[in-house]
This record gives C-alpha cells, structure tokens and sequence, in this order.
C-alpha cells in the first residue's frame, strides 16, 4: 500500500537512546495514564511489526500509520496490553508522509479496554520549543520526559511551535502519545527519526505529528 512511500521516507524509528531521556515511575494518576497506552502488533505473512498507540476515548486507539508500511493486504491487527489481547479494526490511516497517523476502533468489550470514561483532549496551543514533555509508550509501558526541539520548528498561526523531541527512542515507540507537562492533553505522535544539517553540524531529532495535524485528522473522521 505504501511500497512507493517507503523509499521516500526519512529513517524510522531507530533501535538507539539518548540519555536526555527520564523514565519516570508511574504513581497517582499514572496508573490509569498507563492503562491508556497499547502496544500495536501487525501479522502480515511471517513478518510481525509492533509499535504503540493511545486511547482517546473507550473506543478509539491513535497510532502512526507508518507501522503499515510494510504490511501486506492480509495482514492482522491486534491490541495488546497487560491485561490481554484483542482484535482492532483501522476506520482511517493515511500516507505518512501527508499525516503519519492511523484510527483504529476496538469493541466495547473483553478484558482490553480504555480506563472508565477515559478520553485524551488534543491541547490547544503548540509545543513550544524547549518546552518539557511526556512520551507514553504502551509498546514498553514507560512514561518518558524529554524536549520540544528548538530545532525543528514551524509558524501555526503566529505562534512559533515544535514539531520534533530531542530524545531519540528505541523501535516500537512509533505513535506513542506525546503529552504536555500535566499529562493532560495530547500535543503529538511519534513519528519518525530525522537529522537536520546546520551549518557544520548534524542535529538527531525525533518528528511528531503535532496537535493541530492531529485535531484535523480526527475532526475529519468525524468519530
């Protein structure tokens, strides 16, 4: 399906990790936080591709649609947390390299559900640069802190916002939920390892998809 995109596209996550990253504990909240992150496991043929993914609602499961990349026709879709595993269904997934996320919907039933009456709002503004973030990766079940790079930016309506973290991620972290600070909302999903050139130096960042890309591709599938 994305075959053509495949060779267009910057490297993904890659298996390496910076130190700039803190794995914190989960306490309080963050129990129920955790209960919100999946780990995302695709079957095509002999091949299985695993990445993460966050519930934004009891029914719905964002993730990033480059994990399909390499995915056959055929292939099987399953969500898997501690609690078990259950089938899931994609309702949208676009190209990658227009928006690299991916709606999954999953039943109202079983073992595997969201946190009770759980929904994760998109934040309003952008990640600003510098600003410090959480990373949830259900692949791994960790909550990590890391930076908004100041080196990978954009204009959204006046403001100045990040689209890129300074940590660096091991494999399956790909759509992990980037929170803000409070752990409140959602300002972007993982997406894919990138290396900006400045001058004479090279500066490792991994991109997100941001919250206002994200806010569109949900409005739009309108769930």
């Amino acid at each position: 399906m994305y075959k053509k995109v495949l060779a267009l596209s910057a490297l993904l996550i890659s298996s390496c990790s910076t130190d700039n990253q803190y794995k914190g504990t989960m306490h309080h909240n963050d129990f129920e936080l955790s209960d919100s992150a999946v780990k995302i496991q695709i079957k095509s043929g002999n091949k299985t591709i695993s990445g993460s993914g966050t519930w934004i609602d009891e029914q719905h499961i964002l993730t990033a649609s480059h994990l399909w990349l390499e995915a056959s026709k055929d292939y099987s879709l399953s969500i898997i947390t501690r609690h078990g595993s259950i089938p899931a269904t994609v309702i949208n997934i676009d190209n990658p390299q227009n928006r690299d996320l991916a709606l999954l919907k999953v039943e109202k039933k079983g073992l595997v559900k969201a946190p009770p009456n759980w929904r994760l709002p998109v934040c309003e503004k952008p990640l600003a640069p510098g600003e410090s973030v959480w990373v949830l990766s259900g692949m791994y079940n960790t909550l990590s802190n890391t930076y908004a790079s100041p080196d990978s930016t954009y204009y959204y309506k006046g403001i100045v916002g990040s689209d890129g973290l300074t940590g660096f991620f091991q494999n399956g972290v790909s759509g992990s939920a980037v929170l803000n600070q409070s752990k409140s909302c959602l300002y972007g999903v993982v997406s894919q390892q990138d290396i900006k050139k400045i001058n004479v130096y090279q500066i490792y960042i991994t991109r997100i998809t941001t919250n206002e890309i994200i806010r569109g591709f949900i409005d739009h599938n309108n769930y």
